[in-house]
């Protein structure tokens, strides 16, 4: 009865070390983006960056993907191309001047160059990307900022996205 039981437990968990499922969710992974601002310190007598947190929207172009609606945040996860090596996206901002609100449109694109990885045969690939270069719009954008190009399971953050003041 014992052996009967072992055997049973042991043939679980090696049948859940193989899930599909476990696999998928393990190796999904996005680029980090932070949005930022210049502010004026006063007590060093200089602009520095500030995250900025604001609403915001961000859609993939030439997808139908809503990433982010209306959110009010300054952090950002964005999902690269796999079998590209251009990701598009549009990131609309609302920001309030005096008393109306104002929402800005840029165009972002993302060039990477994509490797695969080869997990098991459960689990197949993963996709890293390395980040090449970053072409946008300046509506609101000022500037973008490559901080780590890697994009994998170890990012903490990609890059910076700095906002302009008009």
């Amino acid at each position: 009865m014992r052996r009967a039981l072992i055997y049973i437990l042991l043939v679980v968990g090696l049948m859940s070390c193989t899930s599909e499922e476990n696999c998928m969710q393990d190796l999904k992974f996005s680029m980090k983006a932070e949005i930022y601002r210049m502010v004026f310190d006063q007590s060093i007598e200089q602009f520095v960056p500030e995250k900025y947190s604001l609403p915001i929207s961000l859609n993939g172009l030439g997808r139908d993907s809503l990433l982010y609606d209306s959110t009010f945040t300054s952090t950002l996860n964005i999902p690269l191309q796999k079998l590209d090596s251009i990701s598009s996206f549009v990131l609309t901002t609302t920001i309030q001047v005096d008393t109306s609100y104002v929402t800005t449109k840029d165009t972002i694109d993302f060039h990477h160059a994509n490797s695969e990885e080869f997990i098991s045969i459960e689990c197949g690939c993963i996709v890293t990307n390395v980040i090449t270069g970053v072409a946008q719009t300046t509506h609101h954008i000022d500037s973008i900022i490559v901080v780590s190009p890697e994009v994998d399971l170890q990012s903490k953050n990609n890059i910076k996205i700095y906002l302009s003041q008009r």
